[in-house]
């Protein structure tokens, strides 16, 4: 960023300084993932010294946060690669099966739909449809 030519190209300097910040919050998560193990860590020598079970139920408890940062952590990791923050489209058919396909269809859409309200997720729906259910005549 300091090259004299570097602002001549305001979209690749856009983007090299958008990197640099993503690659910026990874690594100070990365640190506050470590020093929130360092305490632990030490929380833990206190434990084994001093056999305190109130200390010891707020370890568990802190390792089970610590534990889930991490979970998140790596998840973010794995979904840092070129075309991770690109859209996507998800497509859902029933295929053979009848109205059990159909509703299995219909839960799949619902589960997506929540996860992704939970992940405040923005989404559209580009073309649903809903299949008639199937009626049994039965001629005696």
């Amino acid at each position: 960023m300091t090259h004299p030519d570097f602002w001549n190209d305001q979209q690749k300097a856009q983007t090299v300084i958008n990197e640099t910040n993503a690659l910026k919050e990874q690594v100070n998560r990365l640190s506050e993932l470590n020093e929130s193990y360092e305490n632990l860590d030490l929380t833990y020598e206190l434990v084994k010294e001093e056999n305190d079970q109130e200390l010891l139920a707020e370890l568990e408890e802190e390792i089970t946060v610590l534990a889930q940062k991490m979970n998140d952590f790596e998840l973010q990791l794995l979904l840092s690669e070129e075309y991770d923050s690109k859209n996507a489209i998800l497509e859902l058919h029933p295929g053979a099966g009848g109205t059990e396909s159909q509703d299995w269809g219909s839960m799949l859409l619902r589960m997506y739909t929540r996860w992704g309200e939970k992940e405040a997720l923005k989404w559209k729906p580009l073309i649903t449809f809903q299949v008639m259910k199937l009626e049994s005549r039965v001629s005696l």
